[in-house]
């Protein structure tokens, strides 16, 4: 038996991803050109860092709390639910691609002037 999710931390994660992904529409991109701006494209690059970072802590409660074992990267988190039944194929390639961004927005370096 196992033992049962951490609804505190659990709705903690979904009420900051409902923030973050209202927030996100508010900046209101509506084309690549909007990106231009560094600000916009900072903004655009902190939130969905950080919606894909609480998806992560989402996923590691499920993985924890069901003892599914001891992921050793962000992409094996998905992995690991698709092999066990939470998700399935689809789900787990598009989050391995998102890991994949969240990776590329965690080294972006800013260019030199």
């Amino acid at each position: 038996m196992h033992k049962p999710y951490d609804r505190e931390q659990v709705s903690k994660i979904i009420s900051d991803i409902e923030r973050y992904t209202k927030d996100l529409r508010e900046i209101g991109i509506m084309s690549r050109e909007d990106l231009e701006d560094r600000r916009t494209l900072y903004a655009l690059s902190m939130l969905l860092f950080s919606i894909i970072n609480r998806a992560l802590d989402l996923a590691d409660e499920v993985i924890l709390t069901n003892r599914l074992g001891m992921p050793q990267s962000y992409q094996e988190i998905f992995d690991i639910l698709r092999r066990r039944g939470f998700i399935d194929r689809s789900l787990a390639d598009e989050m391995a691609r998102l890991v994949f961004y969240r990776n590329m927005i965690a080294h972006l370096r800013r260019p030199h002037r």
